[in-house]
């Protein structure tokens, strides 16, 4: 684990040009952080939360050493055998199987709201229950000595 702190990273000054694997933004140790990386580690944020993390210089920098961790280590499980049991390429499987499925649930949910109308809606509860929106009157008392 020393071995993974003490490394050095490198970030490239030309991030903005790059996208996909056209050029390496990290790297440490044999193992590289491309563009499409932080994007698919993005993608479990909202698009606000989203906008955070890449306002800070070091929240990019924290979530890049994350994944060259994560590569590094995944590197030295390979290079041990663990990606030859069964039981892990069975985990490998459906890690994948998970992603798709959640890529797929998310597309249908923004596909059915897009096709929603919440406006309409409120209107016409509103319409209909308007008593229960109303707020009751009040009268504010000042005592003056």
């Amino acid at each position: 684990m020393a071995l993974l702190a003490g490394a050095s990273l490198t970030i490239s000054l030309s991030a903005q040009a790059c996208e996909g694997t056209d050029c390496v933004l990290a790297s440490r140790a044999g193992v590289n952080v491309y563009p499409i990386d932080l994007e698919a580690s993005l993608g479990d944020l909202e698009p606000g939360e989203r906008a955070g993390v890449l306002a800070k210089p070091e929240r990019i920098e924290r979530l890049m050493d994350n994944v060259l961790i994560t590569r590094q280590l995944a590197e030295m499980a390979k290079k041990a055998g663990y990606d030859k049991d069964p039981i892990v390429q069975r985990e490998m499987l459906l890690a994948a199987e998970r992603a798709l499925a959640e890529h797929a649930r998310t597309d249908e949910l923004k596909k059915r709201a897009g096709a929603a109308d919440f406006e309409s809606y409120a209107r016409e509860q509103y319409a209909v229950r308007m008593d229960e929106f109303r707020v009751p009157e009040t009268t504010e008392v000042a005592h003056i000595l």
